[in-house]
């Protein structure tokens, strides 16, 4: 594989060629021995050096995370060649961003191409430097795959719980920051709405009648603060605010979640009102019979 370059350097084209080392690259005594470059062969974090797109200098997790034996199957090679073809042009702008200003270009994230044939999920970065007397680009790399399988699997487990919830008889509803995320038809139902989707957005405790919203608040803060309990809160008594002003009676349970990336409650619903109405009459009825 080769490239085109622009007259400054930056990368305009790749050219779908047999990849070739490069001519060794020679570094010399006092730039091997220097603080900079310990600190790079000691880092955790893979990083290497390239100069327009040639790789002068890798250190041993480079050498690990791109499935290499030694340093030297690195060094001489095409930094490009180990990105997937859809990443290669996000390069581009990362390098031209780079060259632009200096600056350090955004987090830029990729499946590494390994030489033993495998593929790594990474993120990288890269700043401009001098190295040897050569504008160079020094770039650190880590391996994310563990984070994006753990991502994948929350957001398996996010859509699985939507799911579940859409189906369910009971009311469901999920907050943060007091608004409305989420509502089931059972719970858009419950309140008198047409959709759910036209609840979403709307203020939590305005669900509640004003006697009950210092019980909601004070419900919440005894909640456990981890998402992974499993666990619903104690129910606790609501009285509710139907859309058309009525008020019911509720029983509330909720837990801690995570919904689309962040921290939310579930909180699920059961209109109680004609159990409390039958319990009233017998009541009545018990007390007419003692007289």
């Amino acid at each position: 594989m080769s490239m085109d370059l622009e007259e400054d350097g930056d990368v305009i084209a790749f050219l779908d060629e047999p990849e070739e080392v490069q001519p060794g690259y020679a570094m010399s005594d006092e730039a091997a021995s220097s603080p900079f470059r310990r600190m790079l062969d000691f880092s955790l974090d893979a990083a290497y050096v390239h100069v327009d797109d040639i790789i002068v200098y890798a250190n041993d997790a480079t050498v690990r995370m791109a499935g290499a034996r030694r340093v030297e199957d690195i060094v001489g090679r095409r930094a490009s060649a180990f990105l997937t073809p859809e990443a290669r042009g996000r390069l581009v702008e990362a390098r031209r961003q780079i060259r632009a200003d200096g600056r350090t270009a955004s987090l830029f994230q990729f499946r590494l191409q390994r030489l033993d044939g495998g593929e790594t999920d990474v993120e990288s970065t890269g700043v401009e430097i001098e190295w040897e007397g050569y504008r160079a680009v020094l770039v650190f790399v880590r391996d994310v795959s563990e984070r994006m399988r753990a991502e994948n699997r929350l957001r398996e487990s996010e859509a699985n719980l939507r799911g579940l919830l859409e189906g369910f008889p009971d009311a469901f509803y999920v907050h943060a920051n007091d608004r409305l995320l989420f509502a089931n038809p059972a719970m858009a139902q419950m309140f008198g709405f047409d959709r759910p989707q036209d609840m979403i957005g709307h203020s939590v405790l305005a669900l509640y009648h004003p006697s009950t919203r210092a019980t909601i608040l004070e419900a919440r803060k005894s909640m456990p603060t981890r998402t992974d309990t499993g666990k619903f809160t104690s129910r606790i008594e609501a009285l509710c605010l139907h859309r058309d002003g009525t008020m019911f009676t509720a029983q509330a349970a909720a837990r801690n979640v995570r919904w689309e990336g962040r921290e939310a409650i579930v909180v699920n619903l059961r209109d109680i009102s004609e159990r409390i109405e039958h319990e009233r009459q017998l009541r009545r009825a018990r007390h007419g019979c003692a007289m």
